[in-house]
């Protein structure tokens, strides 16, 4: 039989600091880079085309430009840390729960366009800074 383990010899836990609520910008568990060309299909299996078709069409229509001038340049699966989303509005409180969600960044001309999603709700373009 071994001998009993040393207590002294056991690693020390991980001193990494733990992240309480994640960022949009640090995704949680999804996230697809697509190719520059690529379409709202080209993201099977991340679970975001629905809500990719719904960015595209908004921000075309937004634009006057068609959907096909619209870039996927990235989505992410997010937990937003309260309902603002990522996008608060100045002046306004919200509620301090975390919101799984979807960060989804589209570009047309090379200008990018940030679209936040959580809970129930739609994607929404993000006009604020987070």
């Amino acid at each position: 039989m071994g001998e009993p383990s040393d207590p002294e010899q056991t690693p020390p836990p991980s001193t990494a600091p733990a992240t309480e609520s994640p960022t949009p910008t640090a995704p949680s568990t999804d996230s697809t880079e697509t190719d520059p060309t690529a379409s709202p299909g080209a993201l099977v299996g991340a679970g975001f085309e629905p809500l990719v078709r719904v960015a595209v069409a908004d921000l075309a229509s937004r634009l006057g430009v068609t959907e096909a001038d619209v870039v996927v340049v990235s989505t992410e699966a997010v937990t937003w840390p309260d309902r603002s989303m990522g996008c608060p509005l100045p002046d306004m409180r919200y509620e301090q729960v975390p919101t799984d969600g979807a960060l989804i960044v589209l570009s047309v001309d090379g200008v990018p366009y940030s679209y936040h999603s959580g809970g129930s709700r739609p994607p929404f373009l993000c006009t604020t800074k987070g």
